[in-house]
């Protein structure tokens, strides 16, 4: 989908999105989580395989032999997600009952975040772009530069919907959001 630079892509993503404004906003923040968890469900099955060093594998849009460049262009697909629907289905969120004040108070953090977030893709991108063995050592070990990656963009997907009163854990179970108001 998006290869190049996180920035750009996010900002690709915003652009996209204006040209397609949204009516409602509870739907796409719900699907991007949907389809940040199902990314999350792809980096295990990956982790999983170059764990066990199994010959031949697929899962989740890769097989073995691509799974390289699945996990590259990692970065710049989540931060154009963040772009295309975290901060519009917020503010679309007033169509869906949300306060016009909380989703306006809200605005700031999420955008923070989101360009937070952005500049540490960035760093991965570069980082996987120039040798990903690192990665694959760490995947082979437990652990992942992606993983907490993944999770906080599912956690400003979540933020995102907390003036609706629920949101999605990032595992997929509903919870109260009040934890996240501040």
């Amino acid at each position: 989908m998006h290869h190049g630079n996180c920035h750009k892509a996010y900002d690709l993503g915003k652009s996209e999105r204006a040209t397609y404004p949204l009516h409602t906003g509870e739907y796409k923040l719900r699907e991007g989580a949907e389809r940040l968890k199902s990314i999350l469900r792809g980096l295990d099955e990956v982790q999983h395989y170059i764990a066990r060093g199994d010959r031949h594998w697929w899962a989740s849009g890769c097989c073995s032999s691509d799974k390289h460049i699945w996990l590259r262009r990692l970065p710049p697909t989540i931060a154009y997600r963040l772009g295309y629907e975290a901060l519009p289905g917020l503010l679309a969120l007033p169509a869906d009952g949300a306060s016009v004040a909380v989703v306006h108070s809200l605005r700031p953090k999420i955008e923070a975040r989101c360009e937070d977030l952005v500049d540490k893709l960035e760093l991965a991108r570069i980082i996987m772009s120039r040798n990903i063995g690192l990665e694959y050592y760490r995947l082979r070990n437990g652990d992942s530069t992606l993983k907490p990656l993944i999770e906080e963009a599912i956690g400003i997907f979540d933020m995102a919907l907390s003036p609706l009163g629920a949101t999605l854990h990032s595992r997929g179970t509903v919870r109260n959001s009040s934890a996240y108001s501040s």
